[in-house]
C-alpha cells in the first residue's frame, strides 16, 4: 500500500500524478481545466484502504491519523488558491472601477450640450454636483501624487 503521508501536499499526491509536469494539484477541483493529471480515484482507494480496520469497519482513529491530515492539507492549499484569486480581483478592481468612471464621465461630458438645451434639466443641481465630482477627482490626484511620489 502506498504511503499517503508527508509534510507537503505535493509530497502526498506525488504518487498519484499521472504525468510528471508542472501541475497544480487542485486545478481539477477548483479551476476549469480540461483534464486533471491527478488520479483522484486511485488516491481515494488508497485512503479508504488506510482507514478500514481488521474487522472491515472504518476506524475513527485511522481516519484521524490519515484522512484528516490529508483533508487539512487540501483545505489549506485550496484556501491559499482562493485567497490568491481574491487578491488578484482586489488588485484589478480599482482599475476597472476607474475605467468605468472615466467612460461614464466622458459620456456625460458629451451629453452636456444636449442637456443644457432641455428646459426641464436642473442645471444648478448639475453644476453643484459637478463641483463635488471635480473636488473628488482632485482629491484622487493628490492621493496618487502622495502615494507615487514618496
Amino acid at each position: 500500500m502506498r504511503d499517503i503521508e508527508g509534510d507537503e501536499l505535493e509530497q502526498v499526491i506525488a504518487p498519484y500524478i499521472a504525468v510528471k509536469e508542472d501541475v497544480d494539484v487542485l486545478d481539477g477541483l477548483i479551476d476549469n481545466t480540461s483534464k486533471s493529471a491527478l488520479d483522484i480515484k486511485k488516491m481515494a482507494v488508497d485512503i479508504a484502504a488506510k482507514v478500514i480496520n481488521e474487522e472491515g469497519l472504518i476506524s475513527d482513529a485511522l481516519v484521524e491519523q490519515h484522512f484528516k491530515k490529508l483533508h487539512l492539507k487540501f483545505r489549506s492549499s485550496a484556501r491559499e488558491k482562493r485567497e490568491d484569486r481574491i487578491n488578484q480581483v482586489m488588485r484589478s478592481e480599482p482599475i476597472e472601477y476607474l475605467k468605468d468612471v472615466t467612460t461614464r464621465i466622458q459620456e456625460l461630458a458629451d451629453r452636456i450640450p444636449v442637456l443644457i438645451k432641455d428646459s426641464k434639466f436642473d442645471s444648478a443641481k448639475f453644476k453643484f454636483q459637478a463641483k463635488k465630482t471635480s473636488k473628488a477627482v482632485t482629491a484622487l490626484q493628490d492621493a496618487l501624487k502622495r502615494a507615487f511620489d514618496e
